[in-house]
């Protein structure tokens, strides 16, 4: 990264944390606050063009600052930055990187802390969760969103789902995923 580049993320940084992300061109892996970016592998790039992603969205706000305030990092020790080495080691030495193996251990630390602060979105993913055994359903960011990702559209899978987020106010999004 050349110092200009630098600059502009430590100033993107400041300014959201969601920022230093949409300045990376292509999918990557991101921890810390946003701002520790693990670029993926081609062929995992190549991978994820041909998914589909459904995205929950219910009708519950959660404050992003509320979240990590409620976040018990240090009386945690599986938070504490083992995320960056996990992931870096994969995309840097894995022989062959797969979707399937990133869909394995795509986790997002802030679920238990927006949990916390809204016991009913614990409640609907865990629903979603235990009607849906066979999908991955990860929280985006600081919440209160999820995605699953599918390698074909599932139009039976998908009205299911729908009809499941029903007594949660939740909407349903199918979108192709954008990676140019």
């Amino acid at each position: 990264m050349t110092a200009y580049n630098e600059k502009i993320s430590t100033i993107a940084l400041n300014l959201g944390a969601d920022l230093p992300y949409l300045l990376h061109h292509g999918p990557a892996w991101v921890t810390g606050i946003g701002e520790q970016i693990y670029p993926l592998p081609d062929q995992i790039n190549n991978e994820l063009a041909a998914l589909s992603s459904l995205i929950l969205s219910p009708a519950i706000h959660l404050s992003t600052k509320q979240v990590f305030a409620k976040l018990k990092i240090n009386n945690d020790p599986s938070l504490q930055d083992n995320d960056d080495l996990v992931m870096s080691s994969f995309v840097q030495k894995a022989s062959k990187p797969s979707m399937e193996s990133i869909i394995n251990i795509m986790t997002n630390d802030l679920e238990t802390a927006a949990f916390e602060l809204e016991p009913e979105l614990s409640s609907m993913i865990g629903g979603i969760r235990a009607r849906f055994p066979d999908k991955k359903f990860c929280m985006s960011g600081s919440g209160a969103s999820f995605f699953t990702l599918l390698s074909k559209p599932d139009l039976i899978f998908t009205s299911e789902l729908r009809k499941a987020l029903i007594p949660f106010n939740a909407r349903l999004f199918d979108a192709r995923l954008a990676l140019n």
